[in-house]
């Protein structure tokens, strides 16, 4: 009987407690510290306890477009989570919608796994101890270009904001060169080439997953201010790339003035090769 009672009570509690998503009107700070509560532009209100939730839920609420808060029997905020602002994301990393950021650029379709892993393993290793990713993914992508004529492109991942806090992270951008394969089911998909970390080609969640340690899908778009204006929702974002793009300034420039790298420069090609590799030029 003793059981059944404990068992009415709790599924009493879990009927009352409920999920609320909404944007937010305001935060009410009391001073004493104890009964802070949100106004929401639903109308509703919910209670927090802890000023260090607040500041996190005002900090967010600057890039989310939604907050969606789990409460208790008494509107208390028990748990919350940004929500995403639905600007045309694309969850499934490998899926390709856009090529690139850039609606010109059409990179090489690449077919057979042997021809992939053949891609990979000339891809030289003299790098130098301190080489930055852009040099080596520039290099790289040229010399594959000089080789077989592939316009290979580049995949760059934005650490936001979120995750280099939570997790002490020592960079906000990686890049790597990415080519379009056609898998055994006659399906485009990306591949990344990252000699520096992967032992060879990896699917984009592959090589995304050595860098986030929650193994959460980085969203794919295709402007710099996606990324940039949206740091507290997500761990990372994708932003898949032309070739003759050296850094994210390339994609922010492309964002702001329609202008952009439709070859590969002279001047990005010596400096990544005399601050990446050890070698000579191929």
């Amino acid at each position: 009987m003793k059981m059944l009672i404990v068992f009415c009570l709790m599924l009493s509690v879990s009927a009352q407690a409920q999920t609320l998503v909404s944007t937010i009107h305001s935060i009410e700070v009391d001073p004493s510290g104890r009964d802070h509560f949100i106004k929401l532009d639903s109308g509703e209100v919910v209670f927090i306890d802890d000023m260090q939730t607040v500041t996190d839920i005002k900090i967010s609420a600057q890039d989310a477009k939604k907050i969606e808060f789990h409460l208790d029997q008494n509107d208390q905020v028990v748990s919350w989570n940004a929500v995403a602002e639905d600007f045309n994301l694309t969850t499934n990393v490998s899926e390709v919608a856009n090529y690139t950021v850039s609606p010109d650029f059409k990179p090489s379709v690449v077919r057979g796994e042997a021809t992939v892993a053949s891609m990979f393993a000339t891809m030289r290793t003299d790098t130098k101890r301190r080489a930055e990713c852009f040099h080596r993914a520039y290099i790289w992508a040229h010399e594959e270009y000089k080789r077989s004529g592939r316009l290979l492109t580049k995949h760059f991942l934005f650490f936001t904001r979120k995750y280099i806090r939570e997790n002490r992270y020592k960079w906000w951008f990686h890049v790597a060169p990415s080519t379009l394969f056609v898998n055994e089911m006659g399906k485009e998909e990306f591949l990344v080439l990252d000699r520096s970390y992967g032992k060879k080609a990896l699917t984009v969640k592959e090589w995304t997953d050595l860098f986030i340690s929650t193994k959460r899908s980085c969203p794919v778009v295709y402007k710099y201010s996606h990324y940039n204006n949206h740091q507290e929702v997500e761990d990372c974002y994708l932003i898949p790339s032309p070739t003759y793009y050296l850094q994210p300034l390339d994609i922010e420039n492309f964002e702001k003035t329609g202008v952009e790298k439709k070859s590969f420069q002279l001047g990005d090609l010596n400096v990544s090769y005399r601050r990446g590799f050890r070698g000579s030029p191929l």
